[in-house]
């Protein structure tokens, strides 16, 4: 099968062969051209036997592109939605206006890293992208919510907007340089570094807990780590904690195989 996840920054699509990726394309959201994704979905259909696309998108401004390139390639597709399609069980007030990643990670995170013993208690996904979200399963396997922070460009870009600073925001991080900046170029680009990995490590320890104050003598929740900056986080985590590059890509493909 093919899955396609369309992301605020970058739009993924792998084809599957079972649970291995064969192949893979990645291109920046904000530049989809309709022909390129046309003849990037070609080629992955030719890898497999299942002439059908399954996509789940955070950017409904990109949809269109990738929608029209399906048809032009006879090929059929089906967006997975959060409020409509059911993933997993939750207690989400809003789920209209949950984003179709979160849930797939969840659920993704569950059936690869959780199962058994390792996540009797529950456990935390975290999504480190455009955005950070950190979000906690219970024991029962039901999707409670959690936080949501800003990514390094959101971070930057913000701090350029509320007061007199440069806008940095387009800068690639280097989460290792972490020490105190002599000047406001460094020291904002490493306040970011290592501020933003421990706020999400925190946000993890404490999304399960009861009126923001952990259980004590309870050893923190297992987490899941997955995005673009991730493995950032590691070094800052307490937790037994896995870090899954595809987590979001396994989720649609595990959806998809329901109806397969």
């Amino acid at each position: 099968m093919i899955a396609v996840d369309i992301g605020n920054t970058f739009t993924r699509m792998v084809a599957f062969s079972g649970a291995a990726i064969k192949s893979r394309r990645s291109f920046h959201t904000r530049d989809l051209k309709l022909e390129e994704i046309e003849v990037a979905l070609l080629e992955l259909i030719e890898l497999t036997d299942y002439r059908a696309v399954w996509i789940a998108s955070v950017c409904p401004a990109a949809n269109a592109t990738v929608a029209a390139a399906a048809e032009r390639g006879c090929i059929a597709r089906t967006f997975i939605r959060s409020a409509s399609d059911f993933i997993m069980a939750h207690n989400l007030s809003t789920p209209q206006t949950t984003g179709v990643d979160r849930l797939l990670s969840a659920f993704a995170a569950g059936r690869m890293h959780m199962a058994g013993e390792v996540g009797k208690r529950g456990y935390v996904v975290a999504q480190c992208g455009s955005a950070a979200t950190i979000d906690y399963v219970d024991a029962d396997s039901v999707f409670q919510g959690g936080f949501i922070i800003p990514g390094p460009s959101l971070w930057l870009s913000g701090l350029a907007s509320a007061a007199m600073l440069p806008d940095l925001s387009s800068e690639l991080p280097d989460w290792n340089a972490v020490s105190p900046g002599d000047n406001t170029r460094d020291a904002l680009l490493n306040g970011m570094h290592l501020c933003l990995p421990t706020a999400v490590a925190t946000a993890a320890m404490m999304v399960s807990a009861a009126d923001g104050i952990p259980a004590k003598g309870e050893p923190p929740l297992p987490l899941v780590l997955t995005g673009g900056w991730g493995a950032a986080v590691s070094p800052y985590v307490g937790a037994k904690h896995v870090y899954d590059q595809d987590l979001m890509l396994h989720g649609i493909r595990l959806f998809a195989e329901r109806y397969i």
